[in-house]
């Protein structure tokens, strides 16, 4: 990705440019895919208060070149443990914030359930109870040290967000299907991540999705059936892999912290609302028996 960082610190073939015009003409001939994409909107450009030296410029920034490399990012506004690790060099806005390291110890431990029960106790709370991971509270957040356990934390978080990809591979297969076999040319809520439903519960969200009048015979059930069998079972056997994987580092993470049988009982009595996952749930996302029976796994 191109950042256009400012000339005051960032060389570019206009840098040396002794006015505007003479700046621009050179932008324009370096890039012109990129000027004639600016150049409609050269006014709002020029009213920003964020530019650098010239209009398609970004303001003066010391710490560009950490997008570049590894990261973890989170978002300001936390409905649940937000924290990700990029390795693409992505830039991100004013909703996120970043940490120059690629520690997915560290990043385990920012997603376990202790942390965010933690969190809810010490960050602040804006509107419907989402959380702020303010800079000023992050500087002083205590991790736990998974040192003698990094090894095997970093297996597990990057098995974990291969699992992942491949979910979000399976969602985006099934709304391929959807468009071209079914026609739905938005694909609603429900049926983005197919792999959380069942099979009765998928037929009954691409029905719910589809004009009333369309008609639907035995047949077109069990192709939608035998469709959602093929493509989100694999993604349902992945989310199971998941949650064992969350549930072997949260219990690393709360061993850094030196919890105590009693002290993680009592986390999960007193456990605030969204928690990565609950103390009990496997059964929630584990496919069902061939009787048709959730399988027990309390």
């Amino acid at each position: 990705m191109l950042a256009l960082a400012s000339s005051s610190n960032r060389s570019w073939p206009w840098s040396s440019a002794t006015d505007a015009s003479e700046a621009e003409s050179i932008f324009a001939k370096t890039y012109p895919s990129i000027y004639a994409h600016f150049k409609p909107h050269e006014r709002r450009l020029r009213a920003r208060s964020d530019q650098g030296r010239f209009w398609w410029e970004l303001r003066t920034c010391d710490y560009y070149d950490a997008f570049a490399h590894p990261k973890l990012i989170y978002q300001v506004i936390q409905f649940h443990p937000a924290f990700a690790i990029d390795t693409e060099s992505q830039f991100s806005n004013d909703k996120t914030f970043i940490l120059p390291t690629n520690d997915l110890a560290l990043l385990a431990s920012l997603n376990a359930p202790v942390m965010w029960w933690f969190n809810w106790r010490f960050l602040t709370h804006l509107k419907d109870e989402a959380l702020s991971p303010m800079a000023y509270r992050m500087e002083s957040l205590p991790v736990s040290a998974l040192n003698d356990e990094s090894h095997e934390v970093a297996g597990m978080v990057s098995e974990i967000i291969g699992l992942r990809q491949s979910v979000a591979a399976s969602n985006s297969n099934m709304a391929d299907w959807l468009r071209h076999a079914r026609g739905l040319s938005k694909i609603p809520n429900p049926l983005r991540d197919a792999a959380s439903l069942d099979a009765d519960g998928f037929v009954a969200a691409v029905i719910g999705a589809l004009p009333k009048r369309q008609k639907f015979s035995a047949t077109d059930v069990a192709e939608m059936k035998r469709e959602h069998a093929a493509t989100t079972e694999p993604a349902r056997q992945a989310r199971v892999e998941i949650f064992r994987l969350e549930r072997r580092l949260s219990d690393l993470v709360n061993a850094a912290y030196d919890l105590s049988t009693e002290d993680i009982s009592l986390m999960w009595r007193t456990a605030p609302p969204r928690m990565p996952f609950s103390s009990s749930g496997l059964q929630d996302i584990t496919p069902p028996d061939d009787d048709g029976e959730d399988s027990d796994h309390e």
